[in-house]
This record gives C-alpha cells, sequence and structure tokens, in this order.
C-alpha cells in the first residue's frame, strides 16, 4: 500500500466527523431552527466504528477509533475545540494491512479545530492535517427547516477524493431527537450507497448516533467503505490531553 493508498483511507475516516449542532423549539414543532450552541470546557466523547472492503487483493479492514473533545472557546462566529485520540484498534488483511499502523499510531494525538458558527469545519491543526482535512460536518441551514426541507454544502476529504455535494435532508424530529439524512452527489470518486443518518440528541446538541456506506474509487482502488458513531454515556475520560 503507497502513500497515496494511506492517505485515502485516512480521508475515509473523516467522514465520520462530529459536529455539535442543537435544533431549538419552534413555537408550532412544524418549523425548528438548527444551531450551534455550545459553552467553553464542554465535553464529549464518542466511539468510531468503520469497515473497509475491497477485492480479494485489497482485502478488508475493520476499525475502531475512540475520541475526546472538549470546546476551548467560542464566539459570535467560531468555535474552537480540542480533539484527543483516547484508543485506535485495527485488524485488516490483504493491501489494506499496510494502513493499520497509520491508524494506530493515532492513540494519544491531539489536535485542534475551528468550526464557523453554521457547524461547517474551518481549519484544523495537528495530527488531523492529514486525518481529517475538511470532513463532512452537519453543516446547518440559514432559515427554519420542516420535515422533508433539505439544504446543500460542498465538502473536501483529501486532495486524492477531491470535492463532492453533499445534500442534508431533515427527516423527522420529536420532543427528544431529530433525524437528518444526508447523501453525497455521486463524484468519480465517492457514490452514496446507503445515505448517512444522524441521531441529533436536542437536548445537548450532539450526535447520539451516526451511520453511513459509501463506495470509494482512487488511485485505481475501488472500496466499499460504512461507518457507525456512537456517543458514549456518562463521559469516562478524565485525564487527557484533549479531554482533560
Amino acid at each position: 500500500m503507497n502513500r497515496k493508498s494511506n492517505a485515502v483511507l485516512l480521508g475515509i475516516l473523516a467522514l465520520s466527523s462530529i459536529s455539535p449542532a442543537i435544533i431549538s423549539k419552534g413555537p408550532t414543532e412544524e418549523k425548528i431552527t438548527l444551531r450551534w450552541n455550545v459553552r467553553p470546557d464542554q465535553r464529549f466523547e464518542y466511539v468510531i466504528k468503520m469497515q473497509v472492503s475491497g477485492d480479494d487483493t485489497i482485502g478488508s479492514m475493520k476499525g475502531t477509533v475512540h475520541f475526546a473533545d472538549r470546546v476551548v472557546s467560542v464566539n459570535e462566529n467560531e468555535i474552537t475545540q480540542s480533539v484527543f485520540c483516547a484508543g485506535a484498534s485495527i485488524q485488516a488483511t490483504g493491501l489494506l494491512s499496510a494502513a493499520t499502523g497509520s491508524i494506530s499510531e493515532m492513540k494519544g494525538l491531539s489536535f485542534e479545530r475551528v468550526v464557523t458558527s453554521d457547524g461547517k469545519m474551518k481549519e484544523t491543526a495537528g495530527f488531523s492535517s492529514q486525518l481529517l482535512g475538511n470532513s463532512i460536518d452537519l453543516v446547518l441551514p440559514k432559515k427554519e427547516v420542516g420535515v422533508g426541507d433539505i439544504w446543500t454544502d460542498t465538502f473536501k476529504p483529501n486532495e486524492q477524493l477531491g470535492t463532492a455535494e453533499v445534500t442534508y435532508k431533515l427527516v423527522s424530529f420529536d420532543a427528544k431527537n431529530a433525524k437528518i439524512e444526508a447523501t453525497l452527489k455521486k463524484t468519480d470518486t465517492m457514490e452514496t450507497v446507503t445515505p448517512y443518518f444522524f441521531l441529533v440528541d436536542r437536548a445537548t446538541g450532539r450526535y447520539r448516533f451516526a451511520k453511513g456506506l459509501l463506495n470509494v474509487v482512487s488511485g485505481g482502488i475501488s472500496l466499499k467503505v460504512g461507518f457507525e458513531l456512537n456517543m458514549i454515556v456518562p463521559h469516562s475520560l478524565r485525564s487527557t490531553d484533549g479531554g482533560k
């Protein structure tokens, strides 16, 4: 597995990035407003499970990455977060085995990222320059939305995967949660197999659960990439660089 292929796999992991959007209750519950509502020193913890598979030569890979993040600062236009990798466990076969070291070595590393007030990633610093780039986040609409309403955004996981457009749709909501669907517009390198689904806890504004499946093609390599994200409750990390 060459350096370019490793970069592609690290970019793939970025597709499960988290955005702390909060949904506020509207007067009639027919429309809801999505907005950022976080404060300094708020801490969250989550686990990303991913599965990657190709042909017999490429092989397959399963992995679990454990992250914690802390809100460093909040102003009118942007939020800074400190993110800490508490653990990474990877098993792989075939050529994908070459990427296991890069992912496993993330344990103990930390970085900062800045997002704008609508939830879109603005910049990152640290090891995330390779890992996250500009990943898929839940970018918020500019106005109130009801069930079935859609909004769009563009993202670029890394140079190998290029730029793509994602369409979001509010599927449903109740007093506690909101379900949002995300579908990628097909490109030469990426195609949605099953839509991403995000379940947002309206009380905390963070994802309780997210899941998706993609076909990814880069450098002549075709991969099927799936991920599942779960928030860990309660928060268990107490003495980490990014979660202390």
